[in-house]
């Protein structure tokens, strides 16, 4: 009997695959079977790692997700096979469907039976993130004041606070001599570690909690989308409104673009601006978000090499000089004469 190669086309999709393997099955034919969720491994793309950035954790949708932090990449099983192999996401199924054996390609129509992965995974509960703040040290102001002219007042204003411990889970954990901050986010903590050699992010966050939302004023004539609380407030001194989701790699939910247009006439985006890397992951993101959503693009120009974002910028050129680009990429883009 002859091969339908239109019935063997149309079966190679996310759905059948999804039918016969877990994402498990998939991570563990290219990883291992020894996999944890919300382990760090030294990550798969590069030679070496010798600060392991690799992660399997728990999506917001209840799906298996990779993070690799030190190359910005996030996604699910078929995007860590295209960023593995280097390949588009049709090539990506035909890889995954000859490695695990599937026989979708060959038109034959095998009885969908999902296999046992070798370790399974479960829906964890929400981390609880308790903490311990301390009073306000010369560090701190050295830190926050002397590098970006971030006050303690505005510390305040966005709910942040240095710390002595904190406790995840219940277990506890001392943040040490080096200085240590909870950004509260909504209900929940990102505990923010500067000079962390392993760990310089932990965090409780959801999806939807947006980094500086709460301090918004509720109508203004600019909003600035750009990378993380400290570049909001980094904005917020320079006398700009802002806020950051939860990741660069994040596309926000079509209503919440529609409101955030509703409340301010302009709506523009600063994201970092990696240069040096290849991918550049931040304008990579930005460039999609602009399109979509018809955004403005603030970019960083490239002479300012050892600034990919603007407390960088802050940090490196003084709080005048920030203003003024700034001030002038404002004005360029939205043609204010």
């Amino acid at each position: 009997m002859a091969i339908d190669i239109r019935d063997s086309r149309i079966s190679l999709d996310v759905s059948t695959i999804l039918e016969r393997v877990d994402p498990v099955d998939i991570y563990s034919y290219y990883l291992g079977s020894n996999l944890k969720v919300n382990q760090s491994y030294p990550s798969p793309f590069r030679l070496k790692d010798e600060n392991p950035s690799f992660r399997l954790q728990i999506g917001h949708r209840g799906d298996l997700r990779f993070s690799d932090y030190g190359l910005n990449w996030f996604g699910d099983c078929f995007d860590f096979v295209q960023k593995l192999y280097g390949i588009d996401f049709k090539e990506c199924l035909r890889q995954i469907d000859r490695d695990l054996n599937l026989g979708l390609a060959s038109g034959i129509n095998i009885p969908p039976v999902r296999k046992t992965a070798a370790v399974r995974y479960a829906k964890q509960k929400s981390t609880e993130i308790r903490i311990r703040s301390r009073v306000w040290s010369n560090k701190d102001r050295e830190y926050w004041w002397g590098r970006y002219r971030i006050s303690e007042a505005m510390l305040d204003f966005y709910d942040v606070k240095p710390l002595t411990h904190i406790w995840i889970n219940g277990n506890r954990m001392a943040m040490g001599s080096s200085i240590s901050y909870s950004f509260k986010i909504g209900r929940h903590y990102k505990i923010y570690r500067p000079f962390g050699k392993k760990t310089k992010w932990m965090s409780n966050t959801k999806k939807h909690e947006i980094q500086g939302y709460e301090q918004l004023p509720h109508f203004g004539p600019l909003l600035i989308i750009t990378s993380s609380l400290k570049d909001v407030m980094t904005l917020n001194v320079l006398g700009f409104n802002a806020i950051a989701f939860q990741s660069e790699m994040m596309i926000p939910d079509s209503s919440t673009m529609n409101e955030l247009k509703q409340r301010f006439e302009e709506v523009v985006l600063l994201y970092d601006n990696d240069h040096t890397k290849t991918e550049n992951p931040g304008q990579t993101m930005a460039l999609k978000l602009c399109e979509k959503f018809n955004l403005y693009n603030l970019v960083i120009p490239e002479e300012y090499e050892d600034s990919k974002d603007v407390s960088d910028l802050v940090h490196k050129y003084g709080i005048i000089q920030g203003y003024k680009l700034l001030k002038t990429l404002i004005d360029y883009e939205l043609c204010i004469t």
